[in-house]
């Protein structure tokens, strides 16, 4: 998503700026019809979404716009992002906005990578996205294959999973966490 000129503009003439921790402050507002600007208390506009990540909603055009803190303050520093990267928080503190010690820009596969590898994003069992099974049924097939009421290849039947899926899950090569 390209940040839009008129909300870079809003940097420039005041009505928005940053503070010494890369907080989003209004300080003044448009109002009437030539749009004159308002000085008003300075505050801070964002809020943190459902993911953890720093937003705000500004009005423009009679239309509300919301904006990543983060793509806002890179676009502020560096210029726009490149089409096909994104913006990575290096430490992995989703509200650390400082885009000198932790932002990059990265391609959406080294970004998963990365929240992978810092733990942030969990993909075992379930969470997997390519998971056919839930956790519930993982214990009953070993629960199912310990008591000897079947087999692997009757559980997987019964799953609807190859013979070899079964068999990772019996002997802890998958679904180790449960």
């Amino acid at each position: 998503m390209e940040i839009k000129h008129n909300i870079i503009e809003l940097f420039h003439n005041g009505v928005l700026s940053l503070d010494e921790e890369f907080n989003i402050i209004r300080n003044a507002r448009k109002t009437g019809r030539n749009n004159s600007i308002k000085f008003i208390k300075p505050r801070k506009i964002e809020s943190i979404d459902k993911r953890g990540y720093k937003r705000f909603a500004i009005r423009s055009n009679k239309k509300t716009i919301n904006v990543s803190s983060a793509r806002l303050i890179w676009t502020l520093f560096f210029g726009q992002i490149p089409e096909g990267l994104t913006i990575n928080h290096i430490d992995g503190n989703k509200i650390n906005n400082n885009p000198f010690t932790n932002l990059e820009i990265i391609t959406m596969k080294e970004n998963i990578k990365h929240a992978i590898d810092t733990k942030l994003m969990d993909t075992r069992g379930e969470k997997n996205a390519q998971s056919k099974l839930k956790e519930s049924q993982v214990k009953e097939i070993r629960k199912l294959y310990n008591r000897r009421t079947f087999n692997m290849r009757q559980i997987s039947i019964l799953c609807n999973v190859s013979e070899c899926c079964i068999e990772n899950i019996i002997n802890n090569k998958t679904w180790k966490h449960i």
